[in-house]
């Protein structure tokens, strides 16, 4: 009893949350300067960066108020290619993605689905070892660039 009322505690006070599939922490830092975090520590780690969404931008483009918001499109083809052997419409789904947001009080969150939610959605059981590199490297990847350092439970 002790440990759940433990866990339920440490979701209720953390910087970061899990929301069904998915994951969101909040940074530490402005939104340019997260965005520009996360995008260096991609490149530092070696993943391939394939682009980024600048949705706030558009928005604006035709007259539509939105606070920044910005998708990086990122990943290993090493992995990411394995995983499409198994099952092409990963590709849906696959680059991996952050969206970084600033919410219209100021906070400058950091979001990305569970990569574990693809195991089930495309028959993937027997990748559980990618995907599961997959999520360690997304997590370290959003607390460094966030500057929270997340509290380790079970998804």
């Amino acid at each position: 009893m002790k440990r759940i009322f433990l866990g339920l505690w440490l979701l209720a006070a953390a910087p970061w949350a899990a929301a069904g599939d998915l994951i969101t922490l909040e940074s530490r830092f402005g939104f340019a300067e997260t965005f520009a975090r996360l995008e260096r520590m991609v490149q530092e780690d070696g993943l391939t960066v394939f682009g980024a969404v600048d949705h706030g931008t558009a928005a604006r483009e035709v007259g539509i108020r939105l606070p920044n918001t910005r998708l990086l499109l990122f990943g290993s083809p090493k992995l990411g290619s394995r995983l499409m052997e198994a099952s092409r419409s990963i590709g849906l789904d696959l680059p991996l993605k952050v969206l970084v947001w600033e919410t219209d009080t100021g906070e400058v969150l950091l979001q990305y689905t569970h990569p574990g939610d693809l195991l089930g959605r495309y028959g993937l059981d027997d990748k559980e070892k990618i995907v599961g590199k997959m999520f360690d490297k997304m997590l370290e990847l959003t607390e460094k660039a966030s500057g929270v350092r997340k509290t380790q439970w079970d998804y």
